[in-house]
């Protein structure tokens, strides 16, 4: 958080955690939340700015009170089906192997309450981006940072600032210059005690990370997005429902809210593990060829899902 307050690892805020994915030379940093023993909720670009993911490129890093941290491997990654670069449903829950220990952080997303209910309402938001103007060099230094007097934007507000507009998201603006830098996409934004909203972007005048700064950004909001995470939620805690074919990363097909869904393996040939899928659902994932030797290709499945036949 470029302008942030220093946080101590004795501070309560172990749940907010490092997500790193190794893009081949180095890992990227982004910011996630754990909510569950074994689920950490961040954003989906974090992971989708390549060719391929491959779930043994992530580790969730988890700080202790003691300056310790643990790097989590990952069983699964559950991105939103309909996630658009830079535009929407930039979300993603990650599955950890073995139980992540430290706090959790609650959810707001189940309960309706009026558009308005959040609005001028001190919230804080911490995150592993950069605090000040100058390059990350090791992930071991990174510190976490926080910012407790941010404000969301009301509904009407956000719509008359931002250019393209969804109902799925949340407007904070900038405060003098502080606020999220690189490293804290995917952090979480908590207003009365609860995560309402998960960093994707920003619309920012300046360049880089700067006191000069201005601008506003976007969240992704909890609530608008209950279906998608009440079923992902209960996909990934159900041992029964699937079977880890491969380590790419899971991609949930549009139509998994009323069916199960979809993982796509490694192979030559497509294979598509699937439940109470119709066959024109089989075939059509079949001819957008979203398998590979690599793994799933960027866009490809994105395109069949945002399809006329979808």
């Amino acid at each position: 958080m470029f302008g942030g307050e220093f946080v101590p690892y004795s501070f309560n805020y172990s749940f907010v955690v490092m997500v790193l994915t190794f893009n081949g030379t180095h890992y990227k940093v982004c910011t996630g939340s754990v909510f569950h023993d074994f689920l950490v909720i961040t954003a989906a670009h974090c992971f989708l700015e390549k060719d391929v993911v491959y779930t043994t490129h992530i580790r969730i890093r988890v700080h202790d009170s003691q300056k310790h941290y643990h790097d989590y491997l990952v069983s699964n990654l559950f991105i939103h089906p309909l996630y658009l670069e830079k535009v929407e449903n930039d979300i993603a829950i990650v599955k950890t192997q073995t139980e992540i220990k430290s706090q959790q952080l609650s959810l707001y997303f189940d309960k309706y309450l009026p558009k308005g209910y959040f609005v001028n309402m001190q919230c804080v938001t911490l995150g592993y981006g950069l605090n000040k103007n100058v390059a990350h060099q090791d992930t071991k230094n990174i510190i976490l940072t926080k910012i407790d007097d941010m404000r969301v934007f009301s509904f009407r507000r956000c719509l008359y600032v931002v250019h393209f507009f969804t109902t799925r998201i949340l407007c904070v603006p900038m405060l003098n210059g502080r606020g999220p830098c690189v490293g804290d996409s995917g952090s979480a934004i908590i207003c009365g005690g609860q995560a309402i909203g998960i960093l994707s972007r920003g619309y920012v005048l300046g360049n880089g990370c700067q006191a000069d700064r201005k601008g506003i950004f976007i969240y992704e909001s909890l609530y608008r997005h209950r279906v998608w995470l009440n079923r992902t939620i209960a996909l990934a805690l159900e041992p029964t429902s699937f079977q880890v074919v491969s380590n790419v990363a899971t991609r949930l097909p549009k139509d998994y809210l009323q069916s199960e869904f979809l993982i796509v393996t490694t192979c030559t040939v497509c294979q598509v593990i699937h439940s109470h899928l119709n066959d024109e659902f089989f075939n059509l994932v079949e001819q957008v060829g979203v398998c590979s030797e690599r793994g799933i290709a960027r866009g490809q499945l994105t395109k069949y899902l945002l399809s006329e036949r979808c």
